[in-house]
């Protein structure tokens, strides 16, 4: 058995830690096996660095539809994703403003983005990650005072 350390993006350690990601895609240039450990680390995003990780064993290997030179393999942690730790992602976490606007009903993002969502909030919706930069959403409503000229 063999012990992989790899590097992935902070939003794909997310969905693993939360259970949503249960496989990785990797080029099989360590001659991955089943039973073999792996350990995924969070790659910094600018000059912030959390070191978050997860280690899971290799339960199933393919290179079934995959880029030549390509695998894909499931990650066993042996326990159910509900008792996986869940990830705090606003430590050191650059964010990403999303600002309502009132008139528009839309979202404003600092990225550059523009969202709608049709009900509530973005709290609400459980977004934590802005799908444009894939920074923590911080957001702001307007505080506009109404003038009614009667």
């Amino acid at each position: 058995m063999k012990h992989h350390k790899l590097k992935i993006k902070p939003e794909y350690l997310t969905e693993i830690f939360l259970g949503n990601k249960t496989f990785e895609i990797r080029l099989n240039d360590r001659d991955y096996k089943v039973g073999d450990e792996v350990t995924l680390t969070e790659i910094p995003v600018g000059d912030i660095y959390t070191p978050r990780s997860f280690t899971a064993k290799i339960g199933y290997i393919t290179n079934f539809e995959q880029k030549p030179g390509y695998v894909v393999f499931s990650l066993m942690t042996g326990k159910p994703p509900e008792q996986a730790p869940e990830p705090d992602p606003l430590i050191n976490r650059p964010a990403c403003t999303w600002k309502h606007d009132d008139d528009e009903g839309s979202w404003d993002a600092e990225c550059g983005e523009r969202w709608s969502i049709t009900e509530g909030t973005p709290e609400e919706n459980n977004f934590r990650f802005c799908p444009g930069c894939g920074k923590t959403i911080k957001t702001i409503y307007s505080n506009r005072t109404e003038v009614n000229d009667e």
